[in-house]
């Protein structure tokens, strides 16, 4: 009996640190929210004006995790600080959850 619960507990504290303790994808200031077409662009937090930048159009849906300062896709706004996770589906990246910092 205590065999199987300490495998519990192990199998519970692996899914917990995988989900709360995985670095984000990317970290930058939200900009050019469209809520009906559902997609944003990530700007750099600091930028160098002599260095070029991919700006990443991120796509998200109902099923984006949505932590931090707000808790909905529909609070999301412009300059916003935020961490995203992304998977990616022919070539779009899809945040899987974003986390709004400021």
């Amino acid at each position: 009996m205590r065999k199987i619960a300490s495998i519990s507990l192990a199998i519970i504290v692996l899914i917990l640190s995988i989900f709360f303790f995985t670095k984000p994808d990317l970290h930058g200031k939200i900009s050019g929210l469209n809520i009906d077409k559902n997609f944003f662009t990530l700007f750099p937090l600091r930028i160098d004006p002599e260095a070029e930048y991919d700006l990443p159009e991120i796509r998200f849906d109902n099923d984006t995790m949505i932590v931090g300062k707000i808790s909905e896709t529909t609070d999301l706004s412009d300059g916003q600080e935020g961490k995203i996770w992304v998977t990616e589906i022919e070539e779009a990246k899809y945040a899987t959850k974003i986390k709004v910092i400021k």
